[in-house]
Formats: C-alpha cells, sequence, structure tokens
C-alpha cells in the first residue's frame, strides 16, 4: 500500500488505518519537506501491537503515542537495523509516528502493523526475594556504539579534584545507567552549540553556549567541584542538569538530552570505591561518591527534568501523598496506582516497592550505604520514552529497616531539592535557580 497524498504530515491529519485484519502494509518516504509521517490507530479490544519499519537509507525513527500524541515507546536501533516496537495497550486511540533523522536525506521506509487481541493482564506480584543486591556491571573495556554511552568530560576541573580513583567511581556510575538503557541517540556532530550548558566548576552558564569538538555518541555529561556550601543542619552534596534551550530534543515529548553537568562539592566526606562492585566496604560516616553520581545522572537522564516526566505528574488527594507519578509502566508496577512524587522531582520520602528498597530517586540517600535504581526508578524511566531492562534493577536498604538498625538522622542524608530543572515559562524552556531538580544535601 503507498500513500497517495501528503496529508499525513501531522497528528491531528493523521492517516486512519483499519486494524481488523491481521496486519497492514505500507510504503512511504519521508525527508526534505515532509519530515514525518503520522498513522491514527483505533483498538477496540486489548490488544499485542508490534509496529516494524524498513528504513532503506537507515535514517527514519518511530515512536508510538497516544491519543494526545505523547510518546509511549520509541524504536531502538541496532546498527543499521531498526528494531520493532511491541506494547500491550488497552482500547483506545494510538498514533505512529516515522520521522526522518536527517531532513536533508530522504528515505523510502516499509511500515508493518499487526494487532493481537490479549487477555487482560495477571495483577504483578511483589518480586521474589531477594532482589540483586547493589552490585555494579562489569567494566566495558572500549566504547561499544551499539549500547547507550555515558561519557564524562573533565576539561573544567582546574584543580585536579578527580583523581584516577574518582573517575574509577564516575565511570562505574555510568556503566549502571549503560546496562539499563538500550537505546540509541542519533549522534551529535562536531560544531554543534547548544545552549544553557553550565560551568560545573563555576555554576554559571557558559557564555553563547557550547560548541561541541567531539562527536557525542550519546550522552557527555561535564564534571567538576566547588564549595557547594549549606546551612548547620544540612550541606549540599552535588548539583545538576541537563543542558539545550529550544532543541525539540528537549523540549518535545522525546527526551533525549545530549549534554549535562554536575558539579560535586569539595567539603564532603566522599567514599571512593576502588572495588566498585561490592557495596559492604562503605564507611557509615562517609557519602557514597557512585551513589551521588547515580542519582545525578538520573536527573539528566530526565527524572524530574523533562517535559514529558511532568505531563505524566497527576494531582489527586485520593492517591498517596497529593501528587504522584502516573505513567501507564509506573502505575502497573505499584499495583495500578500513580507513584507518589515530592514536587521537587523525587519519590516521596518514605515510599518503597515492596522487596526492592528504597528508591535511587527518592529525596534521602543513607551514608555508609549503596543505592541504585530499583524497578520503581526504572520504570518512570520506561514511561518517559526509554528502553530499558528491567533485569538490571537492583535492590537498596529499607529506609525503615535503615531507621531501625541504629541509624541515626544525621546519617540519613536528605535530597533537598533547590538546584537547577527546565522550566516552562512563555513558550520558552529554561534552566535556572528554582525549587525543583538535581540537588543532593546531607
Amino acid at each position: 500500500m503507498s500513500a497517495a497524498s501528503r496529508n499525513d504530515n501531522t497528528l491531528a491529519r493523521a492517516r486512519a488505518v483499519n486494524l481488523s485484519s491481521n496486519s497492514k502494509k505500507f510504503s512511504d518516504r519521508i525527508g526534505g519537506n515532509d519530515p514525518k509521517d503520522f498513522y491514527r490507530i483505533q483498538l477496540n479490544n486489548r490488544s499485542q501491537l508490534k509496529i516494524s519499519i524498513n528504513s532503506f537509507q537507515s535514517n527514519a525513527t518511530a515512536a508510538l503515542l497516544d491519543r494526545e500524541g505523547q510518546v509511549l515507546q520509541r524504536s531502538n536501533r541496532s546498527g543499521r537495523k531498526i528494531k520493532p516496537i511491541q506494547q500491550t495497550l488497552d482500547p483506545g486511540t494510538y498514533h505512529i509516528r516515522i520521522a526522518s533523522r536527517r531532513r536533508d536525506q530522504s528515505s523510502q521506509y516499509r511500515l508493518t502493523l499487526k494487532a493481537n487481541p490479549t487477555a487482560l493482564p495477571t495483577p504483578i506480584a511483589p518480586p521474589s526475594l531477594p532482589l540483586p543486591s547493589p552490585t555494579l556491571p562489569e567494566a566495558v573495556p572500549t566504547v561499544d556504539k551499539a549500547r547507550f554511552n555515558i561519557r564524562f568530560d573533565y576539561r573544567f576541573d582546574t584543580i585536579g579534584w578527580f583523581t584516577p580513583d574518582k573517575r574509577a567511581a564516575l565511570e562505574a556510575a555510568a556503566r549502571v545507567w549503560e546496562s539499563i538503557i538500550l537505546d540509541e541517540f542519533a549522534e551529535i556532530p562536531v560544531g554543534t552549540r547548544t545552549l544553557r550548558v553550565f560551568n560545573p566548576e563555576t555554576g554559571r552558564f557558559i557564555s553563547d553556549g557550547f560548541t561541541t569538538d567531539q562527536v557525542i555518541d550519546d550522552v557527555v555529561i561535564f564534571v567538576g567541584s566547588r564549595e557547594l556550601g549549606g546551612s548547620f543542619f544540612s550541606s549540599t552534596l552535588a548539583e545538576a542538569a541537563p543542558a539545550g534551550s529550544l532543541e525539540p530534543r528537549i523540549t518535545g515529548a522525546d527526551f533525549e538530552p545530549w549534554i549535562g553537568s554536575i558539579s560535586f562539592d569539595r567539603s564532603t566526606n566522599w567514599f571512593v570505591d576502588t572495588t566498585p562492585n561490592t557495596s559492604n566496604d562503605i564507611p557509615s560516616n562517609r557519602t557514597d561518591l557512585i551513589s551521588t553520581t547515580v542519582h545525578e545522572v538520573g536527573h539528566i537522564l530526565g527524572f524530574g527534568t523533562s517535559n514529558v516526566y511532568k505531563s505524566l505528574i497527576v494531582r489527586d488527594g485520593r492517591y498517596y501523598g497529593s501528587t504522584g507519578f502516573a505513567g501507564a509502566n509506573a502505575q502497573t508496577i505499584n499495583g495500578g496506582k500513580p507513584i507518589p512524587v515530592s514536587n521537587s522531582g523525587h519519590f516521596s520520602d518514605g515510599y518503597e516497592f515492596t522487596g526492592s528498597g528504597e528508591p535511587l530517586m527518592s529525596a534521602f540517600a543513607i551514608r555508609g550505604k549503596r543505592k541504585l535504581p530499583t524497578v520503581l526508578d526504572i520504570s518512570v524511566l520506561d514511561d518517559i520514552g526509554y528502553t530499558v531492562n528491567y533485569a538490571a534493577a537492583s535492590s537498596n536498604p529499607s529506609a525503615s529497616t535503615a531507621s531501625n538498625s541504629g541509624i541515626s538522622g544525621n546519617q540519613r542524608a536528605s535530597l533537598n531539592q533547590n538546584q537547577r530543572t527546565l522550566l516552562q515559562g512563555d513558550g520558552l524552556s529554561v534552566c535556572g535557580s528554582c525549587g525543583c531538580a538535581g540537588c543532593l544535601m546531607s
């Protein structure tokens, strides 16, 4: 089946598809003045939908959208092959978007849609105990462009604060997310200018933005250190934020950051783990650098900072707390209810999923303990558009267990958010100091 006209370039004018038969196939071309094609499907029964796309020039990407155009799932690339999208959907209206990665190139594609009715799912039971303890993936000796890659850039470290051991700890933290995220972002070429990049050594934005001098495979994070201060009761451990301003990858439903920054406090009594695959050697009076880094990278990846995250926040007093994250995957794991979150872009203090302990992205950490992403943390990234590996989830210490085991209040670190986040104002996406996203307190 071939498209006869260019009347399917917007969501409102999406091409209607009848999936009453077993499958439907389409052939079309995108690129140039026709960068996107949209298709609309109506499911009358709960069904498993499979979307397959064959891009001849390998510069097309597919996404499954809900009725309003919010991204439910994106295609994942493996070399020149675009992997199918598969998701079980409730009855309703959905859209499929085929987009060109490069406007200067046109690409022919073949799209195959298939829907199979399925029975209602069995409610998810709590995971069997014990879940995997917080252990880190083995080191990857070289950059593998077929997998998600997070690269730390130390150019702003003017005092040499990042010793070889600290750098090794940060690289271990990056491997945690690299083992979870299965996406492959489009490369950012040399010479690309990005606004709203803050210098982690000074805390101020780089004048006139930052122009890339190396190709960015997926995400690069500038790191630095400075005195972050605090009060008698608390001191800031780290600050983090994604960069970007008006780019579609930042403001759109597909949040795909390519630059971020993290500042670490110079005065904190950090534990720099020289044996990162073990977590039982962290002194009770020290803060784990790996845990802090993994948490901050989570904010750069969109937890609490992306538009799509904010679009899934509901405010309803019927739930635990008045604010909840209502992504479909998160709710499924959470027994059908939104996960309670704070206004600062964290899970609410004390909330846990049975058996997995305190989530990484909660508002508190525990000195002497390591926290890595749990199924709750991973489900949020699943809902904001990432393709994820739930098998890489960890089990963390429980906050209640920590309280009952003699850990005092001053050993429990508050992740109070008073840092930088993407804000919406007058139609512009800006990055500035506010009451949410990205700051650890101890």
